[in-house]
């Protein structure tokens, strides 16, 4: 690879980098579309450390509050984390240190989907309901607490 090349793909890194935050693995799949140079590729993401364009701290903590602005439980959180190239336990880091009531953001994300209470003979309405939670990523608990506080609010 030569002098030019390298300049090239240290310039796409930066123009990535310029427009959203990366993890390390994430950024390094993508330079891999371009490079098949494993050892520059490692120094160009070590560079890009250096200088803190790449922080898996800082993309992991920004990655965190999306995803619970979203509404999503910890389980759906855990499991995307891993498509994105994050480490379970820094995730399980950055949860702890904003120290989260999950059945209350159960309840938040419940109630802004559902705003009517059901029959709770209506089987199917309920379990519809509880696949859309489950799909958000909360856990049984959670999902059985928000539906009966939105039961009792109603």
């Amino acid at each position: 690879m030569d002098d030019k090349e390298q300049a090239k793909l240290r310039r796409y890194a930066v123009w990535l980098l310029s427009r959203k935050d990366y993890s390390r693995t994430k950024l390094e799949y993508k330079l891999r579309s371009k490079c098949e140079d494993e050892q520059f590729i490692q120094n160009l993401i070590s560079w890009c450390e250096s200088l803190g364009y790449v922080d898996d701290d800082r993309f992991c903590a920004q990655y965190v509050r999306r995803q619970i602005e979203k509404g999503l439980g910890k389980q759906r959180l855990l499991a995307d984390a891993y498509g994105k190239g994050i480490d379970k336990k820094q995730v399980e880091k950055c949860l702890n240190g904003l120290e989260i009531d999950w059945y209350e953001h159960a309840c938040n994300a419940y109630n802004k989907k559902f705003f009517s209470a059901f029959d709770k003979k209506n089987y199917q309405e309920k379990a519809k309901r509880q696949r859309y939670m489950v799909g958000r990523g909360f856990g049984f608990d959670e999902i059985e607490y928000a539906m009966q506080v939105a039961q009792i609010g109603e």
